[in-house]
């Protein structure tokens, strides 16, 4: 069974590497992309640059260094942009916490931000696309960039130089990882949404799909915003902006959450404790950032210490917890050969890994490395930890159902074994006894009889009773196919209830009963040593003034009696 077990989590996760290797590489590749044309053009070097009293020459926008940069710098870069063909040529460039003008041979043609600024509010980051008008001899370009906020600001971005089109189109063939990841959290939020919808209607409400469709639709909403993706194609910058961070600061308390809700027995103080800092974090910066206080993106480099503090304290226990469960899980009976929390676990290292990852370069980088300058600039760590991540979510989702339906499934076995009549198949006493303390009104009680039984046992002996039981019983279940419980009480004494019965539906089942024993008995009149007949009461629990379900049960069972007295006559 080891051997099995271990064969198919290699297989499993074999599988799992090769799909994501395969996605990756068919989305970073150039099997996807058009080739610009001969006119587009990366402006990333032969800049002069004024920053305050000192200009430089030939400078390389992405290596002028802004380490110092504080609030109220200006820096402008000028150069000249090649003579195109190409009908309404545009730059397209990315700004953070900045206050851009651009002109065109000292004119202004373009400017972002000052409302903003002059009103004390933060300037959110904005991918700038400027139309240039013709351009068919050189012109003097210049960007003006006014910092908005004390170094924030490390370097520049690339400015790009072509056509709208091949501009649009160099942005998303760039950010298709970004947005196939993203689409991937948002279709499968939506799938989970429906199955929770789906439970609850069913009566199968289960907490945990609900949480893991907001985490999933959490992480597209961050995936999106993080890439710029909706940034780049709407002109709300500050919701899409605030969406960013906020997102990210809501994440460890959605996946604390989730933890949660599936292992609420696994480092309980721990989880406690995590809980207030995670939810207090959100709630806090959001406070500040809201106020006018501090700004949200002064708070990533604290987030990222919380974060990876919090992970040091919860993992190793988390792990802890979970070897133990699975310890006892396998001395179970329900133990299919693996353990769905491996799973949970893989995933939760994975997003630690490339979380770590992204936090490494972004505080390296300071975000400000543009899309497509190369492979590692292109690939964002944490969408790569969320993919893994919620992959390995849908696994344990899937094995969990196993587990689960094998959980079920050995369940109703023991619980034919512990309430299934031997002989019958019918339900035994000790379920009759046990459905009788949980029905509720209104129903219907029958009290059956086999008349005879204790005279053929002693004339035939008790095979020949046993198969009279036998028989009787099958004509049981055909007569009262619609009802709620058929059982046997006793050796010769059966029961059937309906729950909210029909008006006359135990007359008229019982006179059904009374038509197939008759047509047995004519057509086993001489094979059989026994004739089957019976004796029937019935009660409705409106018929009675108590609520306890003894008291139809003895009125049923007392009609019954009379009836019998009347075959022993």
């Amino acid at each position: 069974m080891k051997k099995q077990s271990k064969a198919r989590n290699i297989l499993i996760l074999s599988v799992l590497t090769i799909v994501s290797i395969v996605i990756l590489l068919a989305l970073e590749s150039d099997l996807f992309t058009t080739r610009p044309s001969g006119h587009f053009n990366q402006l990333a070097s032969g800049w002069s640059v004024k920053y305050g009293d000192n200009e430089y020459e030939d400078v390389m926008l992405s290596d002028f260094d802004l380490t110092d940069s504080r609030k109220g710098d200006i820096i402008s870069f000028t150069r000249n942009i090649p003579s195109t063909g190409v009908k309404n040529p545009a730059i397209m460039f990315k700004s953070r916490y900045c206050v851009v003008d651009v002109y065109k041979d000292g004119q202004l043609i373009y400017t972002y931000g000052w409302p903003e600024y002059n009103s004390g509010q933060y300037v959110e980051k904005k991918y700038n696309m400027v139309s240039l008008g013709e351009c068919r001899t050189e012109h003097e370009l210049t960007i003006s960039f006014l910092i908005t906020e004390d170094f924030a600001v490390k370097n520049f971005f690339p400015v790009h130089f072509g056509s709208k089109k091949e501009l649009i189109t160099y942005f998303f063939q760039n950010s298709r990882l970004s947005m196939f990841v993203g689409g991937f959290f948002f279709i499968y939020a939506f799938v989970l949404l429906s199955l929770g919808l789906y439970l609850f209607l069913c009566g199968k409400f289960d907490t945990s799909v609900f949480i893991s469709a907001m985490l999933s639709l959490l992480l597209g909403t961050y995936t999106y915003t993080y890439n710029d993706i909706l940034c780049f194609v709407s002109d709300k910058e500050r919701l899409f902006s605030d969406l960013e961070y906020i997102s990210m600061y809501l994440m460890p308390l959605a996946v604390l959450i989730l933890l949660h809700v599936t292992h609420p027995n696994i480092a309980r103080n721990i989880q406690k404790f995590l809980a207030i800092v995670n939810i207090s974090i959100p709630v806090i910066f959001s406070i500040c950032h809201y106020l006018g206080f501090i700004n949200f993106t002064h708070f990533v480099t604290l987030f990222h210490l919380i974060l990876v503090i919090e992970n040091a304290m919860a993992l190793p226990a988390l792990i802890k917890g979970l070897a133990k469960e699975f310890k006892k899980h396998r001395e179970s009976d329900v133990f299919v050969g693996f353990s769905a929390d491996n799973y949970l676990i893989l995933g939760y290292i994975l997003l630690l890994i490339f979380m770590f990852l992204e936090i490494v370069k972004f505080n390296i980088t300071r975000n400000n490395i543009d899309i497509g300058t190369n492979f590692y600039s292109r690939i964002h760590m944490l969408d790569l930890g969320l993919l893994g991540f919620m992959i390995c979510l849908f696994v344990y989702y899937f094995l969990s159902s196993i587990e689960h339906m094998n959980a079920s499934r050995v369940k109703e076995e023991l619980e034919g074994l512990a309430f299934t009549d031997a002989l019958t198949g019918l339900m035994n006493r000790a379920k009759c006894t046990q459905y009788s303390y949980e029905i509720k009104k209104p129903y219907a009680v029958i009290i059956l009889d086999l008349d005879r039984l204790k005279k053929i046992n002693d004339t035939f002996g008790h095979l020949e009773g046993d198969k009279m039981i036998k028989a009787f019983a099958d004509l049981l279940k055909n007569a009262f196919i619609d009802a709620d419980l058929i059982g046997r009480t006793g050796g010769d004494e059966f029961m059937v209830v309906y729950e909210n019965p029909k008006e006359g539906v135990c007359k008229k089942s019982i006179g059904y009963l009374q038509l197939l024993v008759n047509e047995y008995n004519d057509k086993n009149a001489e094979n059989e040593k026994f004739t089957l007949s019976f004796s029937a009461g019935y009660a409705y629990s409106n018929e009675i003034e108590e609520d306890g379900f003894k008291f139809a049960y003895y009125l049923a069972d007392s009609r019954m009696y009379k009836m019998k007295e009347t075959h022993h006559a």
